[in-house]
C-alpha cells in the first residue's frame, strides 16, 4: 500500500486540485494523510468533510513544511510513502497503478524516481536513469519525485528543519551514501507547484548557501573542488538566469553540452 502524505496551511484552490487528484486514482489501495498546519481559509474544515476510511487528518502546530512532513511520517503504515503536498497532483489517474507496477519491476527500492511537470512552465524535470555523483552534486530531487520505501522510516526518514529549502537535497543524499538503493521510472507521474519558496527568485541567496551546505555533508573535498569547477566553467550562473527568463531555445543547447558532460564525469 501507498501512504501519500500532504501538508497544508491556508491551502485554497490547490488543497482541492491535490484532493482530486487522488481521490480519482483507478487503485484504490493507498491511505492519505493530510497534516494542516492551523489554516484558517477554510482548508481543514475541507479537509474533515472528506468521509473515506482512507483518510486521517492532522491537525496542530509546526515549524513549517519539512516538520510537517516529519510530524507526518509518525503515522505511516503503506509500503511506500509519497509527499504530495497542497498544489501538487498525480499527472493522471493511473498514477498509483504506475507506482505498483515500476516498484515490482524494479524489485521494490528504497527510493523510486519519478520524472515530475512543472504546472506553470509545463517544463519536464527528468534524470538520468543512473544518477552520477555530479549529477547528485548539480541537482537532486524534490520530494514530489520521490517514493521512500517504509524501510527508511524511522531510522532516515526525517527532514533537517533547519534547512528551509535544501532539505529534500540533503535527505536524499544521506540515504544514498549509507548505501540505500535509487531506481528511476522514466514517466511524468506528478505535477507539482512551480510557485512554492524555493522556485521564489527572492531565496536564491538562501538556495546558494544551503547548498553549499549540503555538498559540504555529503560530497569530499575533491568532489566539491572538480564539480564546482565544472559547474563554473559550464556557465551555471548564465544558465540559471537563462532559465529564470524562459530562454528555451538557448537552454536547449546548454543542455546537450551539460548532458555530455554528464556521461564524461
Amino acid at each position: 500500500m501507498l501512504t501519500i502524505i500532504t501538508v497544508v496551511k491556508n491551502g485554497g484552490g490547490g488543497f482541492e486540485k491535490t484532493r482530486d487528484s487522488i481521490l480519482a486514482q483507478t487503485n484504490h489501495s493507498f491511505e492519505w494523510i493530510i497534516k494542516d498546519g492551523g489554516s484558517t481559509d477554510g482548508t481543514l474544515e475541507k479537509a474533515l468533510q472528506l468521509i473515506d476510511d482512507r483518510v486521517t487528518v492532522l491537525d496542530g502546530k509546526d515549524a513549517g513544511i519539512y516538520d510537517a512532513m516529519n510530524q507526518a511520517v509518525k503515522y505511516v503504515s503503506g509500503r511506500y510513502v509519497h509527499f504530495l503536498n497542497a498544489g501538487d497532483y498525480y499527472a493522471s489517474n493511473d498514477s498509483v497503478q504506475q507506482l505498483y507496477e515500476a516498484v515490482k519491476m524494479m524489485g521494490y527500492p528504497a527510493m523510486l524516481v519519478c520524472f515530475i511537470m512543472n504546472q506553470s512552465t509545463r517544463t519536464v524535470l527528468s534524470c538520468p536513469a543512473k544518477p552520477n555523483r555530479y549529477y547528485l552534486y548539480r541537482r537532486c530531487f524534490c520530494h514530489q519525485a520521490v517514493f521512500f520505501h517504509k524501510s527508511l522510516i524511522p531510522q532516515n526518514m526525517c527532514y533537517d528543519i533547519t534547512l528551509k529549502l535544501k532539505a529534500d537535497h540533503d535527505l536524499i543524499l544521506k540515504c544514498l551514501n549509507q548505501g540505500k538503493s535509487l531506481s528511476v521510472v522514466s514517466k511524468v507521474m506528478v505535477c507539482y507547484d512551480g510557485s512554492g519558496i524555493s522556485d521564489n527568485r527572492k531565496h536564491i541567496s538562501l538556495l546558494d548557501t544551503e547548498a553549499d551546505e549540503v555538498h559540504r555533508r555529503h560530497f569530499t573535498t575533491v568532489e566539491r573542488a572538480l564539480f564546482g569547477f565544472v559547474q563554473e566553467a559550464t556557465l551555471w550562473r548564465i544558465r540559471r538566469a537563462m532559465l529564470r527568463h524562459n530562454r528555451r531555445s538557448i537552454n536547449g543547447i546548454y543542455n546537450r553540452l551539460l548532458l555530455y558532460i554528464n556521461r564524461k564525469l
